[in-house]
């Protein structure tokens, strides 16, 4: 299986569950990370969302993931655009129908997962943005006290540890036949950043 992988918050492989699924299941992967186009337009308030500091850690961040990803005989593709209408253009230029992520617990996050579902492309998500993982916890997350002190007696009181750290894959599944590294997709106006390669 040709599959997708788009990293969002979470740039790293060890402690990265959604990573290391897609691993084991496709044959071969893609990983990508978007930059929004949205971040960097002006708010309604006149400045940016992601401000100098911000974008300098994230472009550390980058860098250090996009050598990771060699290291494991693989890569990071960066583009820049909107999300979803850059992975479904992807998805159909390496012949993926399969797209794996974290699941983001945020309006626009969960829209972008929609919309790429309403395209026709299946996208597997697992959560992992909280200390405790949600099947570990003593009830249901509808059922999630509203006062915290409820919420530490409870979970104590069922012995719920926090999961130890998971390590990277022992390896990365190669990059589709079909990638060409240095196109543009012309349709939705985004394209690969070859002027950040740390060729």
């Amino acid at each position: 299986m040709t599959a997708i992988y788009w990293f969002r918050n979470d740039l790293r492989l060890c402690d990265q569950p959604s990573f290391k699924n897609a691993c084991a299941q496709a044959t071969r992967l893609l990983p990508v990370f978007i930059h929004d186009s949205a971040y960097v337009a002006p708010t309604r308030w006149g400045f940016e969302r992601l401000g100098p500091h911000r974008k300098y850690a994230l472009r550390s961040a980058l860098q250090a993931l996009k050598l990771q990803l060699r290291q494991q005989q693989s890569d990071l593709l960066e583009y820049r655009g909107d999300p979803c209408q850059t992975l479904i253009a992807l998805a159909k230029q390496v012949g993926a129908e399969t797209i794996f992520c974290e699941d983001i617990a945020a309006p626009d996050e969960q829209q972008q997962v929609m919309s790429l579902r309403r395209a026709g492309l299946t996208v597997n998500t697992l959560w992992h943005s909280s200390l405790l993982d949600p099947h570990d916890l003593p009830f249901a997350i509808e059922q999630l006290p509203l006062v915290f002190t409820e919420f530490r007696v409870a979970v104590e009181k069922a012995n719920v540890l926090v999961r130890p750290p998971e390590a990277a894959p022992a390896s990365v599944p190669p990059l589709p036949d079909r990638l060409v590294q240095n196109r543009t997709i012309e349709s939705d106006q985004t394209s690969y950043l070859p002027s950040e390669r740390l060729d």
